[in-house]
């Protein structure tokens, strides 16, 4: 799914992470060994360095271009390289996606109370699907603030209300 809100970011970061990582791209990304440009090693030749540059600076634009592809028209557009911020990098892109999308704030935190308050097997399409959602709102609540997230027990209890009637013990 394209990303296109804030709301999507948990799920979508994650899937793109794990979409790069199987590509073979998954060390390009921030925290990762190799994801800044490459320098010279001390013994290198120019030519050997230049033919390592060549095939790092190839997989950048691949996984730059994987990274693209999984955004919305509108998310695209609000991404754009400048003069000064090329987005040539998987690290520099990145790092400007989650900057203009990582859920933050107390907007975002009435948004994902909303949502969790009005979750239901019913508002979900069924019992699977609801258990997943309330795993993804509480997920989301995390990246707001570590202490965000509900206790287990306020999990488990959101659940079996939202079962409804049908499934009282």
């Amino acid at each position: 799914q394209a990303l296109e809100t804030s709301g999507q970011w948990p799920t979508w970061s994650k899937a793109v992470r794990e979409a790069l990582g199987i590509a073979g791209y998954g060390r390009l990304l921030p925290g990762a060994t190799a994801q800044g440009r490459p320098i010279r090693r001390g013994e290198e030749s120019t030519e050997d360095f230049a033919i390592r540059l060549d095939k790092w600076e190839d997989k950048s634009d691949k996984a730059c271009a994987l990274i693209r592809s999984k955004l919305s028209n509108d998310a695209d557009a609000r991404v754009k390289p400048t003069a000064e911020k090329p987005l040539d990098t998987v690290k520099d892109l990145w790092e400007t996606i989650k900057n203009e999308y990582k859920p933050r704030g107390r907007n975002e935190f009435r948004h994902l109370h909303r949502q969790w308050s009005e979750a239901s097997k019913d508002s979900c399409g069924g019992v699977i699907k609801f258990a997943s959602r309330l795993r993804e709102l509480n997920a989301e609540m995390g990246l707001i603030h570590a202490e965000s997230k509900w206790p287990t027990s306020h999990v488990v209890q959101k659940f079996l209300d939202g079962l409804g009637s049908n499934f009282d013990l």
